[in-house]
């Protein structure tokens, strides 16, 4: 919530009044530099590469413990799809579905929460229950930097990473620079405001309840669940059968929240890929601008191919969150920090930018 008048008044405007189509085009009109451009290109896609490979592999685990189906076939199956999408879709229904998918699961995540206080038989006991095995500990101010996780390093670090997502990520930008104006974003953005608290507060509710429901009888203890990952799948179809086509009506939406996030960034990174790295190779500047399109979509497909490579190796590691976070705290910084030093140290050159990269 605190990211968003960040990048709604510092970052966005630059971008409309420059009237850039890829935010490392900026980087190049700032440093006057293809290289410090090509760097924060790359890794770009180096990060969106390791960010879609985590949510590849998330429905997967689902079809897993729902039906059995081992994970190379389902992320082939979801990698095929999205690439097909990817060349033949547009940004518009991507949007769209992602309208979709999130008042889908807001109202699956009122039904679960809503069956929990049946259960439990009201709020009381599940508070009670994750209070004891300390689950809200949420107020932790410890200054202790060798700590991991605490209320301090949760905000801050949470903040910068959405910045840099948010404010710096082609397919964030690329999104708002189709709106057409600066007060359609900024309604779009703030807008988006509540919906992101909903969703967060409520995935938050989900897992007080599960917790709950299961706090003395570990699922994966039994060997009803072999990660903890399957958790959510294996909740809904051992406590929610009672309700056809739900546990459909779940996987519907994560499979089509995959696609859509899949199919956006796969689209941005293949326009990355060609305006910063393939039409600066000599032989493709004087490609005609119908073959441009068909390179793009190219890129795409190799996009979409090094992605289905980073499932395969996610599927051997254990913690989807603990994954996915790793992988995005490891490039935010230096992204985040080249666009800080672009916009608000006026003396910085390329130099200065290319090293902190």
């Amino acid at each position: 919530i605190l990211t968003f008048p960040i990048v709604l008044y510092l970052f966005i405007p630059v971008y409309f009044n420059l009237g850039v189509t890829s935010v490392y085009q900026y980087l190049d009109m700032r440093f006057k530099s293809g290289f410090v451009r090509r760097l924060a290109s790359g890794t770009y896609i180096f990060r969106s590469s390791l960010n879609l490979g985590v949510s590849l592999f998330t429905p997967c685990v689902a079809l897993k413990t729902v039906l059995g189906l081992p994970y190379s076939l389902s992320i082939i199956g979801i990698a095929s799809i999205s690439i097909v999408l990817t060349i033949v879709g547009n940004l518009r229904s991507a949007i769209t579905a992602d309208v979709v998918q999130a008042v889908i699961m807001l109202g699956c995540s009122c039904v679960m929460i809503i069956h929990g206080l049946y259960e439990a038989e009201g709020p009381g006991n599940i508070l009670r229950v994750n209070t004891r095995r300390h689950r809200l500990d949420f107020f932790n101010w410890n200054l202790d930097p060798t700590e991991r996780l605490n209320t301090i390093s949760a905000l801050v670090g949470q903040m910068f990473m959405s910045v840099s997502i948010y404010g710096c990520q082609q397919n964030f930008v690329q999104r708002y620079c189709s709106m057409g104006s600066f007060k359609r974003v900024a309604q779009t953005l703030w807008a988006n405001v509540p919906v992101m608290a909903a969703l967060f507060s409520l995935n938050w509710l989900v897992g007080m309840v599960i917790f709950y429901l299961y706090a003395d009888c570990d699922p994966k203890k039994i060997g009803y669940i072999s990660d903890n990952d399957e958790i959510l799948p294996f909740y809904v179809e051992d406590k929610l059968y009672i309700l056809p086509g739900f546990l459909g009506l779940l996987m519907a939406s994560m499979f089509n929240g995959t696609l859509s996030f899949l199919v956006s960034c796969l689209n941005s990174m293949a326009s990355v890929m060609w305006e910063d790295f393939v039409s600066q190779i000599p032989a493709m500047k004087s490609v005609p601008e119908s073959s441009q399109l068909v390179v793009m979509k190219a890129c795409g497909i190799v996009c979409g191919l090094f992605v289905m490579g980073i499932a395969f190796v996610v599927a051997h590691m254990s913690g989807l969150v603990e994954a996915s976070q790793l992988m995005t705290s490891a490039t935010t910084g230096p992204l985040l920090g080249v666009f800080i030093l672009a916009m608000f140290c006026p003396s910085a050159n390329w130099k200065v930018s290319s090293n902190g990269i």
